[in-house]
């Protein structure tokens, strides 16, 4: 028998030399640190997006683990005088555990935020075909407030209740009402300039006599204008400036104050004797991730404005926080970065991204909700939906060309679930009626989507402060009116059921685009199907398919959240409608 040799193990193939390298846990932390580099390094914003976020905790988790060998041989030389080994561990695994929960984990932490009072719930007022303008006022705006009266919110202060007038009222006669715009982009990229009219000569019309001042104000970072040649109006040339001046020039105490021609010059406040216009800065927040800033002016009418303490007094060396107000009008479209522009959204043009803020990046760290929480929150949200850009990849810009009419305006004095329910309910229908299957950066459902994601932790700051918002759907009452009808030159409808909530029937309007056969389909929350309706419509033309709220055997179906869903014809409609009881 011949000798055997030597028994030798197989070799691992990342036993050798290449395959030691290749696991190694340091190159595998690098090799993730270059990728996260490349995605992020120009857009610190993404640091915030799952797949950043995951990266992040492997660069944390490997190159910490390749770093323990050399703590340990650090560790036992410090030991050897006199030092304790167990500390230098302990501190080292604290770091790598500490780094990963704040990277990896961070997300489902914020989850896990303060809660808003159990029986705190959020209204959200919603006029549906809005109608477009009529003299001086706008229909939708008008239906709007009285929507809100109705349900118990009066938009005047006074002490004689009436209509939508009470003592618990938004604006008073004396007070001065911030009219905050989206007017950074022209055409249907900024605010209404219609419903912007309306609402000014709503609050001109204060029942006691109007004697405060409306301004009109923006941040547009550098290419802000209330000049824009090109508006989102009926009549594209009434610019924010041809509204302003068009008051003006009856004597009416109103005008416009573009914060963009200050937004590099820091200053302090009116009670430490600086009465410049400009930000005041606060110190770094590292946990927002920016500079919290807000500004502070003289008005057109000689009154000094500081967003976060009032009505500056010089006389009295004093402030009067009580008769500033703070209305936001800003413009629901889809943003290419963060995904969805909206109620939130709107105050990245509220501070400033100059003087090393980093404002627009805090976005996605919920940056505005350290604002909103230590600055003001607004008095009053009423998001433009008239016009929106429904293009999942596209915006902040928004042309003529690339909107669609949606018909509704909403407000709330919560922002946050405005923003969420005007996503769910008048966005998300939008992309399924111009085709849209997937939105992944917008899907109000989704809490890891670009959206939800710097909603949520908007909130988790807002809660942390004491203030209560929410974003769950079960915890908004809406209140919704019809308006007046579509607007000229509108040349489409607002797809979707109306009106939503139902009680007795609704009608599920959308535009096809072939001739040819579309069919209703109604489900219930465990998917089985409980009406189809057929009907012939025309290519390019509103069609209408009512429901009279039965069931296929006739029976009425009980009150409840349904899913929807129209085809056939070129249609691409579905969303939820409700039945109340």
């Amino acid at each position: 028998m011949y000798p055997q040799p030597p028994h030798r193990p197989r070799r691992h193939p990342a036993r050798g030399p290449l395959g030691r390298l290749l696991t190694h846990p340091l190159l595998a932390g690098t090799l993730a640190l270059l990728w996260l580099l490349l995605r992020s390094g120009r857009k610190p914003s993404r640091l915030a997006y799952p797949c950043q976020q995951a990266a992040l905790g492997s660069v944390t988790l490997a190159l910490g683990v390749a770093l323990v060998p050399w703590a340990w041989r650090a560790g036992a030389w410090i030991a050897r005088r006199r030092t304790r080994l167990a500390v230098t561990a302990a501190a080292l695994l604290a770091v790598v555990l500490g780094g990963l929960s704040d990277t990896s984990l961070g997300q489902s932490r914020s989850r896990r935020g303060a809660q808003p009072p159990s029986d705190y719930r959020a209204d959200v007022y919603v006029v549906q075909d809005v109608g477009g303008p009529d003299g001086v006022h706008h229909r939708g705006l008008d239906t709007l407030l009285e929507c809100m009266g109705a349900a118990g919110r009066s938009f005047y202060r006074s002490a004689t209740p009436r209509h939508i007038t009470g003592p618990d009222g938004l604006v008073g006669a004396e007070d001065v009402v911030l009219v905050k715009v989206n007017e950074q982009w022209p055409e249907r990229g900024g605010t209404s300039t219609d419903v912007l009219k309306g609402l000014i000569a709503r609050v001109l019309e204060h029942p006691d006599g109007f004697r405060g001042e409306v301004v009109v104000v923006e941040n547009g970072q550098g290419r802000g204008s209330f000049d824009w040649a090109a508006s989102n109006a009926v009549n594209p040339a009434l610019s924010v400036r041809a509204v302003v001046d068009g008051f003006a020039a009856l004597g009416l105490p109103v005008s416009a104050c573009l914060w963009d021609d200050v937004r590099a010059t820091r200053v302090t406040e009116y009670a430490d004797g600086d009465m410049r216009d400009g930000y005041v800065l606060d110190a770094w927040d590292a946990g927002a991730q920016l500079s919290v800033s807000y500004p502070k002016f003289r008005t057109a009418g000689g009154r000094y404005v500081s967003l976060r303490h009032g009505v500056w007094d010089p006389a009295t060396s004093s402030y009067d926080d009580s008769r500033l107000r703070f209305l936001c009008v800003p413009v629901l479209k889809c943003h290419s970065i963060y995904g969805v522009t909206g109620a939130v959204k709107l105050h990245v043009g509220t501070m400033t991204t100059s003087l090393g803020t980093n404002t627009h990046n805090a976005v996605a760290a919920g940056g505005i909700g350290a604002f909103l929480a230590r600055v003001r929150m607004p008095d009053l949200s009423i998001l433009d939906c008239t016009w929106i850009l429904a293009d999942p990849g596209a915006g902040p810009a928004c042309t003529y060309g690339q909107a669609t009419w949606a018909g509704v305006l909403a407000a709330s004095r919560d922002p946050i679930a405005l923003d969420r329910w005007a996503v769910a309910n008048v966005l998300v229908p939008a992309f399924a009626a111009r085709g849209y299957t997937r939105y992944p950066a917008q899907d109000p459902e989704d809490p890891t989507s670009t959206f939800r994601s710097y909603l949520d932790l908007t909130a988790d700051r807002l809660l942390a402060a004491g203030i209560p918002v929410t974003g769950d759907a079960a915890s908004i009452d809406v209140h919704i009116r019809q308006g007046a009808g579509t607007p000229p030159g509108a040349g489409t409808v607002a797809p979707g059921p109306r009106p939503n909530p139902f009680t007795s029937g609704t009608v599920f309007r959308f535009v096809p685009r072939r001739s040819g056969a579309a069919r209703l389909e109604v489900y219930d929350l465990g998917g089985r199907l409980r009406r189809r309706i057929e009907t012939v419509v025309q290519a390019d033309a509103p069609s209408e398919i009512p429901w009279d709220g039965r069931d296929g055997s006739g029976r009425p179906v009980g009150p409840g959240t349904y899913c929807y869903r129209v085809t056939g014809a070129g249609a691409a409609l579905a969303g939820k409608v409700t039945r109340l009881r």
